[in-house]
């Protein structure tokens, strides 16, 4: 084997190496978000379910002109279920 062949296969594995080591990281970091997420959400689903007032979360559709076209209710939490049926 060439001085010049085992360069480059090391400089190959190096990089591959490298690139494995980004992708880890990068795999950890999502894992890292996605725990943050997940808490986050419970937490507010905790609040929302347990406020003692009604709460509708609603969802803007705009139409093309820009205008506001409809609202549509994505949530409520218990309290205001049972206020509306």
């Amino acid at each position: 084997m060439s001085h010049a062949h085992l360069q480059r296969t090391v400089k190959f594995l190096a990089d591959f190496v490298s690139m494995l080591g980004e992708m880890g990281l990068n795999a950890l970091e999502r894992e890292r978000k996605h725990a943050e997420l997940q808490t986050s959400e419970e937490r507010y689903r905790r609040l929302f379910d347990s406020a003692t007032e009604g709460i509708v979360v609603f969802r803007a559709e705009w139409g093309e002109d820009g205008r506001l076209e409809d609202l549509v209710i994505v949530d409520a939490n218990p309290v205001q279920v049972a206020l509306t049926g």
